[in-house]
């Protein structure tokens, strides 16, 4: 394995929606840190927990963009995180900014992250109809998948809106009800599934990849992927966030 950011290819100016579960953040946290040359905006288009203090340099909350003073004010290799700051359940949140503003500052920025997508920290998730959002200005979208689900029992401690995943799935009620590898490639491949609302180049990765026997079953699942389906993903990647590693698997 490589050094995970150098299995992904980047444009100078990219907007970047990362869908799908198991990973979102830390992989969003991780690849914002490796532009040295460049200004990093990491925002959300749904809701999401409030960083950690270590993923930014600046916080820019609610209203945004009323200040242009904090644009000019950032160094090339400061990483920004903005949005509108709510209170759910007593726990901090931010949400995706309302005002106009916000899609517009994209281009000050090299690289703009988007957590495009809420799975609750469960490993596996189900998508209803206005998930995932995906704005049209995105220009690549990660699917997150982890393997470590594999396995697991097909239970809501695992899966969320577990209803809607298993309309993706085919369940093989003889090795009873857990999560198999077939099932990853359902969901990856299904037409409802993973890749429904992306746009912009597609990049599959799948997560937490950390021994040689999860990497052979990662190549296993590339392997039952329909050839059709993988003439549209621009290109696959196998790899941990935790271990910063990673393997190119198709491009």
């Amino acid at each position: 394995m490589i050094e995970l950011e150098k299995c992904f290819s980047w444009s100078k100016h990219e907007v970047v929606s990362v869908t799908g579960s198991g990973g979102k953040s830390s992989l969003i946290a991780y690849l914002s840190k490796n532009f040295p040359d460049e200004k990093v905006l990491i925002s959300t288009t749904t809701k999401v927990l409030l960083p950690e203090k270590e993923d930014y340099h600046i916080l820019w909350l609610n209203p945004y963009c009323q200040d242009e003073k904090v644009l000019k004010g950032t160094n090339p290799a400061d990483v920004m995180i903005a949005g509108d700051q709510l209170l759910m359940g007593g726990i901090e949140k931010l949400q995706m900014p309302k005002n106009t503003e916000f899609i517009q500052s994209f281009k000050q920025f090299g690289k703009v992250f988007l957590e495009a997508d809420g799975s609750r920290s469960l490993l596996l998730k189900g998508w209803a109809e206005f998930e995932p959002v995906v704005l049209p200005e995105t220009t690549m979208t990660i699917g997150v998948i982890p393997l470590s689900a594999i396995g697991k029992p097909m239970t809501k401690e695992f899966i969320h809106r577990l209803s809607l995943w298993l309309k993706l799935v085919e369940k093989d009620e003889e090795g009873g009800r857990f999560i198999s590898k077939e099932n990853i490639v359902q969901m990856i491949t299904h037409e409802n599934g993973l890749w429904k609302e992306a746009k912009g180049d597609q990049v599959l990765y799948l997560n937490q990849v950390e021994s040689e026997q999860q990497l052979e079953l990662a190549k296993r699942i590339v392997e039952d992927l329909p050839e059709g389906f993988k003439e549209k993903i621009s290109r696959i990647i196998a790899g941990s966030v935790k271990e910063e590693k990673g393997l190119i698997l198709q491009r």
